[in-house]
Parts: structure tokens; C-alpha cells; sequence
């Protein structure tokens, strides 16, 4: 139904996180990363991060950068794909509801999430994130909400399933993320913009 999980999204962060162009200048550091991620790694690959002797083994790192590429190829992907579905569903919302989630909702923070009645409501400052609206106001109708959110909207998914749609939301303070779900027949937004700078005239 979806392909976006906390679990897919975890493995995709995990093959994302070592870069294998870059030198190797901090071991620590490098290390550190990596044990963000180690219960996803193949098990020689965990071993090898705990006992720190993964950079010291050609064919290790060889095997490591061979996993995370065919991580990126299959679930990144997918993903894209899925991006693709979420553009043509979005065409079916309100006209406000299609502007908001034509842009990325990525670092916005989540001011307010509530049931009101049959619509769930959700208040976003995005004045940190990647829309020309500082804050956006999202009704989401005859909706039922699953899961629980945390302060930061991360990544999301829109698909139309037989009789609504539904948008998945990874949240977050950091790692791991919350994952939620809203099932709704429409959302409708409401926005407000940055004030614009004024320069006194000299």
C-alpha cells in the first residue's frame, strides 16, 4: 500500500550515510554514524563497525558499498515512483489543498494536530522549510487518524486507496522517526506569508 515506512526509510538513511568518494579523515566520527544504523547493516558489517575494523578490510567496504547501492536502487526507486503517483493524485484536491502539497512540507514544524469533529486539523509553521508560506493550516475531511506525531514533519506519501485518500507522515525530534497515517476524502489549507521587508527610502 505504501512505500513509505519508518522501517524502508531507516534502511534508505542507512545506505545514504557513508559517503564512499570522501576520505576517510575521522575513524570516530565515521563510526559514530554508522552505529546510528547498525541493526539494519548485514551482520559481518556490524561486527566489523562495533570492533571498528571496517576501513581496514578492501573487501568489507567493498561488500558495505555494494548493499547500500542496491538499497539506493530499489527502495530510492520505488520511491520515486511513488513521488510520480503523488503528483497525479494531488490534482484531485481542493484547489488550496493541491497548492500546499504541490511544494514539500519537509522541516516544518507541527504547531497543532487535532480531531475536530470529522476533520482532523493540522497546524504547520513552515518559516524553517522549503514553502513560500510561513504557516499553513490543513483540514483534512471526514478523516480518521492512526499513530501519533512528533514535533517536525519529515518525509510524507499520498496515495488514493478505493474510497479516500490517505497521507503518510514520518515526524520526528531527531531518530528514529514516528510514523502516522491520515485517511480523508479532501483537505483544503489555509496559508500566510512571510510580511515582506520594507526599506526606507532615502
Amino acid at each position: 500500500m505504501f512505500t513509505l515506512t519508518n522501517e524502508r526509510q531507516h534502511l534508505l538513511d542507512a545506505a545514504y550515510c557513508f559517503s564512499f568518494d570522501e576520505p576517510i579523515e575521522d575513524d570516530t566520527i565515521r563510526y559514530e554514524q554508522l552505529h546510528m544504523f547498525l541493526n539494519v547493516f548485514p551482520e559481518k558489517i556490524q561486527a566489523a563497525i562495533q570492533a571498528q575494523t571496517l576501513f581496514k578490510q578492501k573487501d568489507l567496504m567493498q561488500q558495505f558499498q555494494a548493499w547500500c547501492e542496491h538499497i539506493i536502487s530499489t527502495i530510492g526507486v520505488e520511491m520515486d515512483a511513488s513521488y510520480e503517483k503523488r503528483e497525479a493524485t494531488i490534482q484531485k484536491f481542493s484547489d488550496t489543498g493541491r497548492r500546499i502539497f504541490s511544494q514539500s512540507l519537509h522541516d516544518a514544524e507541527i504547531l497543532l494536530a487535532e480531531q475536530q469533529g470529522t476533520n482532523f486539523v493540522m497546524l504547520l509553521d513552515t518559516s524553517g522549510g522549503f514553502t513560500v508560506e510561513t504557516i499553513v493550516k490543513l483540514t483534512f475531511q471526514q478523516a480518521e487518524f492512526e499513530g501519533k506525531l512528533d514535533p517536525y514533519y519529515v518525509y510524507d506519501e499520498i496515495i488514493e486507496t478505493d474510497n479516500c485518500f490517505a497521507l503518510r507522515i514520518l515526524s520526528s525530534t531527531g531518530y528514529p522517526y514516528v510514523q502516522s497515517t491520515i485517511y480523508f476524502n479532501d483537505v483544503d489549507a489555509e496559508y500566510y506569508y512571510r510580511p515582506s521587508v520594507y526599506v526606507e527610502p532615502h
